[in-house]
C-alpha cells in the first residue's frame, strides 16, 4: 500500500457472531480500523486513534462491516486475517 492510501475490505456478518482481525506488516506499519456501513461509527477498541493489530469480539449488528486498512508511516506491505464464527 502506498504511503496515505488505505485499502477497504468488506465483510458481511451476523450480530453476535465473533469477529477476530489480525494484521501484520514487515515493518510493522500497517493498522486497521472496523467500521459499521457508512463508516461513521468504529468498534470499540478498533477505531481512529487505535492503531489496531488485533482485534476480536462479538459483532453489534447484522451488517457488512468494512475493515478499512492504513499505513503509520512509508509504504506498507501486510497480510490481514479475517475469521468470523
Amino acid at each position: 500500500m502506498v504511503r496515505g492510501d488505505s485499502d477497504r475490505y468488506y465483510v458481511g456478518a451476523r450480530k453476535g457472531q465473533t469477529m477476530s482481525v489480525k494484521i501484520t506488516s514487515e515493518e510493522d506499519n500497517a493498522v486497521f480500523q472496523i467500521y459499521l456501513p457508512g463508516e461513521e461509527k468504529a468498534l470499540h477498541g478498533a477505531g481512529d486513534g487505535d492503531d489496531a493489530t488485533n482485534w476480536s469480539g462479538e459483532l453489534p449488528a447484522d451488517a457488512e462491516y468494512v475493515i478499512v486498512v492504513g499505513g503509520t508511516r512509508g509504504n506498507a506491505t501486510y497480510k490481514l486475517k479475517v475469521s468470523i464464527e
